[in-house]
């Protein structure tokens, strides 16, 4: 039984749009680390909320009123980029003081994290088990 939830969670996860940011970072069946980084249910709730695409950002959004993809735009800066999760934690000019903090805090535990290719990045930060 347990062999064949996997395999449904594999097809899942290549075939959902949805899925596609979890998909970037999460491609093994077992407990996500971050899950020990805090015993806070609202920040493992959040955390799992953001990394499964349940949000408000545009690109989700956008998909409940069929607007085309590359026309979820971010509401909040001015780059005509689409708004998704990796706009969102790595490009949006809104957040750039909260992710520049969040860098600082971080960075004994990932050196050089600003200087990592995004792809990277999104490795680190979302199979973390060191920092929260």
């Amino acid at each position: 039984m347990k062999q064949k939830y996997i395999s449904y969670w594999q097809h899942t996860l290549q075939h959902s749009q949805r899925l596609e940011f979890y998909r970037s970072f999460k491609n093994e069946y077992a407990t996500s680390s971050y899950l020990e980084l805090t015993r806070r249910v609202s920040d493992r709730i959040t955390l799992t909320k953001l990394r499964i695409s349940n949000h408000k950002l545009m690109i989700e959004l956008g998909r409940y009123n069929d607007t085309p993809k590359d026309s979820r735009l971010c509401p909040v800066c001015d780059c005509n980029q689409t708004e998704d999760e990796i706009h969102f934690l790595f490009y949006c000019s809104k957040y750039a003081t909260t992710r520049d903090n969040f860098y600082k805090k971080i960075q004994p535990f990932i050196q050089n994290v600003s200087q990592l290719p995004v792809s990277d990045l999104i490795l680190e930060l979302m199979n973390s088990s060191n920092f929260l």
